[in-house]
């Protein structure tokens, strides 16, 4: 089966990067392992497709991941658990900017 090549404008993943990079980030230095920006794109995108829980967007993500590597680079899919924390910790008002 061959893979699905996803079509989207160029700097679609700079311009999204670029807004969650305004996002401060307060977890320890060394100690990360998912980059802030690839949650929030994975959160975003679960969102968006109307998922509320944590569980559930992880379970999206890894249905997505072909397109998360090819459009936003993202390589790792965290559990849901690594989900609940970041949500937990960001500034909800800083994301909706």
């Amino acid at each position: 089966m061959k893979a699905k090549i996803y079509k989207v404008k160029p700097y679609t993943n700079e311009i999204i990067r670029g807004k969650f990079n305004k996002i401060k980030d307060m977890r320890i230095k060394g100690m990360v392992d998912y980059p802030l920006g690839d949650l929030l794109i994975m959160i975003m995108m679960g969102v968006m497709s109307g998922l509320e829980k944590s569980e559930q967007i992880v379970i999206y993500a890894k249905n997505k991941k072909s397109l998360l590597s090819q459009v936003f680079g993202i390589k790792k899919i965290p559990s849901y658990i690594t989900l609940d924390r970041i949500l937990d910790m960001v500034d909800g008002e800083a994301v909706s900017e």
